[in-house]
């Protein structure tokens, strides 16, 4: 008799089982069938939207078209906007007369170099360049020769006809250049300049630039005509005008370029400070190998500083004549990198002895800029 009853108890408890499985299975294929026909609805929703924004008049296509061309312009105007430009070097070099006197003194010095430039296009005929520069030439023996210089510049560029044959130049730069170890030497100054560039022919080009500079020492005093320092810094007022012409034979270029400017400083010891300058430059650069890899130019320039009232050796008023020639070449490693070196040579004769002297400059280095 108990046999039978757990017989029947263990029947109705499997009935119960197979029920509640069965239930359970359906119940989650039907989630299952559920959640199929919300995904097929949800795609199909997607594709009626995109066909409904798919334009099918030819109003439509053409509004299509004015919006992608719409945006199109307005990623194409933020990428002009937001241009920017860095590159980093170091370079080794040696001087057989750093201080460029009569000593004749060498020292071998290392450079490092930075800047970061922001290079906006406004439009096609107005843009900027708006920068920062760091420069540090550290001599290993010489070290009040040593300097650190930082700059601050902005120029914009801006083509007043649509030939394009003219470009302004217009501009603005802050220069802090420190002595570490001689700060009598330290100065700030700050540069407005205008500038010009004409594109007459393909063969053909000029240019000129007219700039102001005012240079302020830090730690160096004004001195009086009895050469007493003065309550006041020392201060320098420079006027400026470059003129050049550049013509293209074949793969070379050829330059030809003047500058002159007037230096009046507020110290009045002799008026040592007070001068007028003339630099004449003959530059020709061409580009060789496959991809103008390699780039050289070679200026030589002859320049002749003129003092207001600083006296010569004979008693006659100061003239120096400064011979210089320069070589510059400059090789592409691949996209980023550029290998260069310079070699300067430099010649400086005057009526006074302390203003004759020679110096040979040899630098190598390596740039990295995106």
């Amino acid at each position: 008799m108990r046999n039978k009853i757990l017989s029947t108890v263990f029947s109705l408890l499997s009935c119960g089982v197979f029920i509640l499985f069965s239930s359970n299975l359906l119940y989650a294929q039907g989630l299952s069938d559920t959640a199929r026909d919300q995904k097929e609805a949800a795609i199909e929703d997607r594709r009626d939207a995109a066909l409904e924004r798919k334009p099918q008049t030819a109003e439509q296509i053409l509004e299509y078209l004015k919006d992608r061309a719409s945006q199109i312009k307005k990623e194409r105007r933020m990428k002009q906007l937001l241009k920017f430009k860095w590159s980093a070097g170091i370079s080794l070099g040696h001087e057989d007369n750093a201080a460029n006197d009569a000593f004749q003194k060498g020292d071998d010095f290392e450079q490092t170099d930075f800047s970061f430039n922001w290079q906006p296009a406004f439009t096609k005929d107005f843009t900027g360049d708006f920068g920062y520069r760091y420069t540090n030439q550290e001599y290993f023996e010489q070290d009040t020769l040593t300097t650190v210089d930082h700059a601050l510049n902005s120029t914009f560029k801006i083509y007043p006809f649509d030939s394009g044959k003219l470009l302004l130049e217009p501009g603005f730069e802050y220069e802090w250049l420190i002595y570490p170890n001689d700060v009598n030497s330290e100065y700030e100054q700050y540069k407005t300049f205008m500038g010009f560039k004409l594109y007459p022919s393909k063969k053909w080009n000029y240019g000129g630039k007219y700039e102001y500079s005012h240079k302020i020492y830090d730690k160096k005093a004004a001195r009086n005509p009895a050469e007493a320092n003065l309550n006041y810094p020392r201060e320098d007022f420079r006027n400026s005008l470059e003129l050049w012409v550049k013509r293209f034979i074949g793969p070379y270029a050829i330059t030809l370029k003047e500058k002159s400017y007037r230096n009046n400083s507020n110290d009045e010891f002799q008026k040592f400070n007070d001068y007028d300058d003339h630099r004449f430059y003959l530059t020709v650069a061409r580009s060789f190998l496959k991809d103008q890899k390699l780039y050289v130019s070679y200026t030589s320039d002859y320049e002749i500083k003129a003092y207001v009232s600083q006296k010569g050796d004979e008693g006659i008023g100061r003239h120096d004549q400064i011979i210089e020639h320069k070589m510059n070449a400059y090789y592409t490693i691949k996209k980023h990198w550029t290998f260069d070196y310079a070699l300067t040579y430099k010649k400086s004769g005057s009526n006074l002895a302390t203003g004759v002297f020679k110096n040979l400059t040899n630098k190598i280095g390596l740039t990295v800029d995106f």
